[in-house]
């Protein structure tokens, strides 16, 4: 016998749904730019590139059947137009490739801008001067990783979506830090850094939205409005 599913999405289902189209899309967009740009002799990497690729696409196309069913509109997302293949190489195929792991953990692949680097580099000055005072080896950076380039291959707001992601993130990792470390230097630095990172976060929100970068998911129907109308 057949089984008619009723499918009813909650606002939280809906939102995380949205949100997940939002950086499957993006992550379609920078693995392929990543994927073209790869040397030949790397299958390796080109294998585990095309798997990401294919999973995103995968992810996109689950997304789109549950909106489907319950009648709700398909997010714009990052299309090709927010990508250009056709620019110079940016990165060295190993930081590719460091770079889809790390972003793999969090759901999504990144790219940096010019908005981010003074306090990206001051967070990172100040907890490698506190390795060194512990004479504990301080993490490398991926510098020499990045090519001279500056033709940009991603649109502005595929790198300032990704910028705002990556803050987020970056407090909820100092937030895991203050509520696990028992230093009292580590904490007066985690506190002082996820001030200056919500701070960034309201701006980044502004822009977004003087921009119209930011897509709303659609929202429940507003039933006092209705009752008087």
């Amino acid at each position: 016998m057949e089984i008619n599913h009723n499918i009813k999405l909650s606002g939280p289902e809906i939102t995380s749904l949205w949100t997940q189209y939002q950086s499957d899309s993006l992550n379609l967009r920078v693995n392929t730019y990543m994927l073209h740009h790869l040397e030949e002799e790397n299958d390796g990497i080109r294998a585990i590139f095309q798997d990401a690729i294919a999973t995103s696409e995968n992810n996109l196309r689950e997304i789109e059947s549950f909106f489907n069913l319950v009648h709700y509109p398909i997010p714009q997302g990052f299309t090709e137009h927010d990508v250009n293949l056709d620019t110079p190489k940016l990165y060295s195929d190993e930081l590719c490739l460091k770079f889809l792991h790390e972003m793999t953990i969090h759901g999504l692949s990144a790219y940096s801008v010019a908005l981010t680097i003074s306090t990206c580099a001051k967070h990172i000055d100040t907890f490698s001067q506190l390795l060194t005072k512990d004479q504990l080896p301080a993490p490398p950076l991926w510098d020499s990783d990045v090519s001279d380039s500056t033709v940009p291959p991603f649109s502005d707001k595929l790198m300032m979506y990704l910028t705002g992601f990556l803050f987020g993130t970056a407090i909820a990792y100092y937030g895991a830090g203050l509520g696990s470390t028992m230093r009292s230097d580590l904490v007066l630095n985690y506190e002082h850094f996820i001030l200056e990172d919500l701070k960034f976060a309201k701006d980044w929100t502004d822009f977004m939205v003087k921009n119209q970068w930011l897509e709303q998911p659609p929202k429940a129907t507003d039933r006092r409005k209705l009752a008087e109308s």
